[in-house]
């Protein structure tokens, strides 16, 4: 191509790859026969180099027009750019969506961790490894990001983070003969992440956000955003999911938990048998009966598993309503067919503070008049409904006293109507404790019951009984602050 007399930039269009770019200075040592072995090499003859250039343009003409996936290293190497130096460096430097690491240390993990944790609640990104933090240059990095297991990095975000994060690669890219390690880090799509381990700079309870030029504890307005973004797509889903249901038609419509197997409709729930469930393929029509003040809600059909040869299994179903269902639906302030059930439900379920006064409204029947109805109740857990009993009578309440000084200012603000969204499970646990706290508040029902439900998030992340103990008695507090009231 040389003695032809193509000029450097010309023979470079021959041997770009988007992996692999080729500088012409390179090819100018070529000439000159200084780089490597290059004045060692026999030329080509005339109908090899015919030959390539041939099949070069036929190879051309097949992809033109057609759009050219890049790989994830591919993708990964476009974000860097070559000075006129010849040095290597980060286009744009840090910002939202990537984060440089001058190393890269396997037994210390923690920067990964929260950067991980900043870049799935944020929009994803890539982690760098080998890059410098000042002028975000390419330094190059050792054997050591190779030598890890992508399940090495995986298992330390497993121990400090919930929900676990999705690592989409691990990968190395090399910039003349200069490694960058990287990490690409999908977005979570239920955020958000949250702490629920310390660890070395990392807080149990921490929500972490990836920021322009740093990874930090997410502010308000954010964490907002981020939970509305998430209700506005579960509120697409259950639209798309309604829509189907309209489609088939309510009459003909239930909803199968497969988690619980418990088959519903409307207010109805029935309860399968685990082994039953497993084979479960379709049921028959079954008859209900409900009476005002009855223990349950009875069905009795015929279930036949496919699968199963012989006769049909005769079932007797219960209602099935549990305790998170109940909170749920309070914090939700969703309507339900059957509201008593919801209150007699409450002393088959191992928590004793469960919101009582929301569905005794939608009953319209004073607590006076259910009261007696929840102590005809032939039922086992005698001590449940006597404090139940206690509670329709207003002898008992969930109010308690805020202790410690923290949780005194978060019921100062409640009661004064100033409600702030939690951002750690510590704050979620002192908000639960302020509303607890609380004789009296001018704030707003929605405001509590989303700030509530930001602690719940938190409570069910961090996987802490405790605070989900909390959580649901700050529920029932609000419940008898809004709907105790039956005149």
């Amino acid at each position: 191509m040389l003695a032809r007399g193509l000029k450097n930039k010309d023979i470079q269009f021959f041997f770009n790859r988007p992996e692999r770019p080729v500088n012409t200075g390179r090819i100018s040592t070529i000439r000159s026969g200084s780089y490597s072995n290059s004045s060692q090499i026999t030329a080509t003859s005339d109908d090899e180099l015919e030959a390539f250039l041939r099949s070069f343009d036929e190879s051309s003409k097949s992809t033109r027009g057609k759009k050219i996936e890049r790989t994830i290293g591919e993708r990964a190497r476009a974000l860097f750019r070559k000075s006129n130096d010849g040095t290597w460096s980060l286009e744009g430097g840090e910002h939202e969506s990537c984060e440089c690491k001058k190393d890269f240390d396997p037994k210390k993990m923690t920067a990964i961790v929260k950067a991980v944790a900043a870049l799935a609640n944020n929009k994803g990104g890539h982690i760098f490894f080998g890059v410098s933090n000042t002028g975000f240059k390419v330094e190059g990095i050792g054997e050591e990001f190779s030598k890890t297991d992508i399940v090495q990095i995986v298992d330390k975000l497993k121990a400090h983070l919930s929900p676990t994060p999705t690592i989409v690669a691990k990968d190395t890219i090399d910039f003349d003969g200069l490694l960058v390690g990287f990490l690409q880090v999908a977005k979570y799509l239920n955020p958000p992440v949250i702490v629920y381990r310390d660890g070395d700079g990392l807080n149990e309870g921490e929500i972490l956000f990836r920021y322009p030029g740093q990874s930090s504890r997410i502010k308000f307005g954010d964490l907002r955003a981020m939970l509305d973004e998430r209700d506005r797509l579960a509120q697409s889903a259950l639209a798309q999911a309604a829509g189907r249901i309209a489609d088939i038609g309510t009459r003909h419509a239930m909803i199968l938990d497969t988690h619980r197997n418990v088959l519903e409709d409307g207010g109805h729930s029935i309860l399968i048998d685990q082994k039953l469930a497993e084979n479960l393929k379709f049921i028959k029509e079954g008859e209900f009966e409900e009476k005002l003040g009855a223990p349950t809600l009875k069905l009795v059909g015929e279930v036949a598993p496919v699968t199963v040869k012989g006769p049909t299994t005769t079932i007797v179903a219960h209602a099935a309503i549990f305790q998170e269902s109940i909170l749920d639906k309070f914090l939700k302030q969703e309507k339900v067919d059957n509201p008593i059930e919801y209150i007699y439900a409450g002393l088959a379920q191992s928590r004793m503070w469960l919101p009582i006064f929301y569905y005794a409204r939608m009953c319209k029947k004073s607590n006076k008049e259910i009261a007696p109805l929840v102590d005809a109740l032939k039922v086992a857990q005698k001590g449940k409904k006597k404090i139940l009993v206690d509670r329709l009578d207003e002898q008992k309440s969930a109010f308690a006293k805020a202790v410690t000084k923290a949780s005194k200012r978060w019921r100062d603000d409640i009661a004064k109507g100033v409600v702030s969204l939690p951002t750690t499970a510590e704050e979620a646990a002192l908000f639960a404790q302020g509303v607890t706290g609380v004789r009296k508040t001018t704030a707003k029902l929605e405001a509590l019951l989303s700030a509530l439900g930001v602690g719940k998030t938190f409570a069910e992340a961090a996987d802490q009984g405790d605070l989900m103990g909390l959580i649901f008695k700050a529920a029932c507090r609000i419940d008898e602050l809004f709907f105790a009231d039956s005149n």
